[in-house]
């Protein structure tokens, strides 16, 4: 009840802002019923010599620091790889922040020799001479960031 009485308050002071003053009088606007004039071009014209556009200034020391950073400039190419290669960094760093896979799987066949000892015994005991070995793999690892230092150091690439 408390809460509807507060947004009733509220609503009437808002409300109430919005009220006109006694004295208030419409304000009278003549505005002409046609345009004798032409409307001008709604674009400006681009000025022919916009490529070298600091020149208007006569400055000398603009002219020289603008000359040294075209000479400077690297290419777009060579930028565009810097910001892959950062990239590419911001990745490398953030994957410490998620579990490590590993799996592995290796397969080998086996053939005892008959005069050797092992070979002796498994035909003693009617075992065969070849055998199938069969080795699988599986690892997960997951460092738990208890102090925060990997996510500081993926944020330090971010930024």
């Amino acid at each position: 009840m408390q809460k509807i009485n507060i947004y009733l308050a509220t609503f009437a002071a808002l409300l109430g802002g919005c009220k006109v003053g006694p004295n208030y009088r419409t304000p009278q606007v003549s505005v002409p019923p046609a345009y004798h004039e032409q409307i001008a071009a709604l674009t400006n014209p681009p000025s022919a010599s916009i490529t070298h556009w600091w020149t208007i200034f006569n400055d000398p020391q603009l002219d020289t620091l603008i000359r040294e950073a075209a000479v400077a400039n690297h290419d777009v190419r060579l930028a565009q790889a810097r910001v892959r290669e950062a990239r590419a960094q911001r990745g490398v760093a953030r994957s410490a922040l998620f579990p490590s896979l590993d799996a592995s799987g290796d397969y080998s066949r086996a053939r005892l020799s008959q005069n050797a000892p092992n070979g002796f015994l498994a035909r003693g005991a009617r075992q065969p001479l070849e055998g199938n070995s069969f080795i699988s793999g599986f690892d997960m690892n997951w460092e738990i960031d208890i102090f925060g230092g990997q996510p500081a150091r993926s944020r330090s690439l971010e930024s």
